[in-house]
């Protein structure tokens, strides 16, 4: 006879995928909502200067991407009309390649760009979290990911509408073929960080010096794409011009806020309350990268040393950077003879 109890059915995995979905996608509203009600005419994001770059792009004013007075009048016409600014609030930096990730949304109105953009993070946040646990064999769940939004840089980033973990998802899948050995593939995705170039370097120069030639090869071809693609945009002599440009604009009072990195250089500014000198800074920059090269033999540890070195190095790293950590936070669980729950508990703390 059958047991006149009946046992509940476990949850389907396509009843697993929906809630997480759906789950994501209340996240991308509240963020949204968030995002609109607290900007105001003192409290900006960084997500507007993508979105002004894109309207550049649009209008056909690539060749005045770098240009401080263009950008104001473009903030000025899709930003706020009632201020008088002589710069941006949040000038445009980044390869020209960058703004032409943004360039879909120049036909939406700013809220819903950002609120394309934030699913897109999302996206990059949960695949990332997913390949992490298939390589590193951290479970099925999805215990990673909701960690991570409590992960305060992760909130940050979604917040801003940065590109923080674009980054860590071309990372977490180079740290995959880097497991498999196919380097140069590999080093083509971290090349292709050069989207955001300071984060980017570091960890190169510490694979050359670890004599990774495939890997260097790969970052090469993946950072001349990047190149190419920008020349595409602004044109051959603008490019050339890019690296003047940045020195000439380094130390500019919206670009450059050193107490607020998480570098070397931000650490230097908190305890001497001054711009520490450059040659300070690259010196124990390379002491971190040389050491980061010398030590952990073992794959995973030494690619997440890598990482971690790249973000300490980088001249110019916010808050929303350390998101990138999330990949040797979990090579470091990996390692630890820890559960889970006990792991999303210490995260939580960590908040």
């Amino acid at each position: 006879m059958h047991s006149a109890q009946t046992q509940q059915s476990p949850t389907s995995p396509a009843a697993k995928r929906l809630a997480v979905f759906f789950f994501l996608v209340g996240v991308v509203v509240v963020f949204t909502q968030a995002h609109v009600k607290w900007e105001t005419a003192t409290v900006h994001w960084d997500f507007q200067q993508f979105y002004i770059a894109a309207q550049m792009l649009k209008h056909g004013d690539a060749s005045r991407l770098y240009d401080f007075r263009a950008q104001v009048e473009y903030q000025a016409r899709y930003v706020d009309a009632t201020r008088i600014e002589t710069a941006p609030d949040y000038p445009f930096l980044y390869p020209a390649a960058t703004a032409l990730l943004f360039f879909p949304t120049a036909w939406m109105s700013r809220a819903a760009a950002y609120a394309l953009w934030t699913g897109c993070n999302m996206w990059f946040l949960f695949a990332s979290t997913r390949r992490l646990q298939r390589e590193l064999g951290l479970g099925g769940s999805d215990w990673l990911l909701f960690s991570a939004l409590f992960f305060l840089p992760v909130p940050i980033c979604l917040l801003h509408g940065q590109l923080s973990l674009l980054l860590l998802f071309l990372y977490t899948h180079a740290f995959a073929l880097v497991r498999r050995e196919r380097l140069f593939l590999a080093g083509f995705l971290v090349g292709l960080a050069a989207l955001k170039f300071q984060l980017m370097v570091g960890f190169v120069l510490i694979l050359l010096l670890r004599k990774a030639w495939k890997f260097v090869a790969g970052a090469a071809v993946g950072g001349f794409v990047v190149a190419a693609i920008s020349a595409l945009v602004i044109g051959w002599r603008q490019l050339l011009a890019y690296p003047a440009f940045l020195h000439s604009v380094a130390y500019h009072p919206r670009v450059g806020m050193p107490r607020g990195m998480v570098n070397i250089r931000g650490l230097l500014d908190l305890f001497g309350h001054r711009e520490p000198a450059v040659w300070l800074v690259a010196v124990l920059s390379a002491i971190v990268i040389l050491s980061a090269a010398w030590f952990g033999q073992d794959v995973e540890v030494a690619f997440a040393l890598a990482l971690i070195a790249a973000v300490v190095t980088a001249y110019h790293a916010y808050p929303q950077e350390i998101s990138l950590l999330i990949l040797p936070i979990a090579v470091a669980v990996r390692r630890m003879p820890w559960r889970p729950s006990e792991v999303s508990a210490l995260l939580l703390v960590m908040l």
